[in-house]
């Protein structure tokens, strides 16, 4: 039920974020863009708390793929998207974060960062 949640709650989460980027479109593509990279790095911190295993964890990064490449393809989201579009970004950011997060959760199988 955690992990259900925690779907949940990200999708929330994303959700502000995307709507919330609009008002920085007024500042430019580039804070916009910015701004959505920054706060969705963020959303590590939900995963630690409401994930507990590599599947779960994995959903939203591999949904954002998906999403990404056709936003790329489309200008779906614009507020994620620059005006010339000069790569796939944007797709490369959510492998980056499926990937993290299959190595954290899947391999490591500890989403807390440990001090040393």
């Amino acid at each position: 039920m955690q992990n259900a949640i925690g779907i949940v709650v990200s999708c929330l989460y994303i959700g502000v974020i995307l709507l919330t980027a609009r008002f920085f479109e007024k500042a430019g593509k580039e804070a916009s863009r910015k701004y959505i990279h920054i706060m969705l790095s963020n959303w590590w911190m939900i995963a630690m708390v409401f994930f507990d295993n590599v599947i779960w964890a994995s959903i939203l990064p591999a949904t954002f793929i998906v999403i990404n490449y056709i936003s790329y393809k489309k200008n779906l989201i614009g507020a994620m998207e620059r005006e010339k579009q000069d790569g796939l970004g944007t797709v490369y950011y959510a492998i980056s974060l499926l990937v993290m997060t299959i190595y954290t959760f899947g391999i490591l199988k500890n989403p807390a960062v440990r001090a040393c």
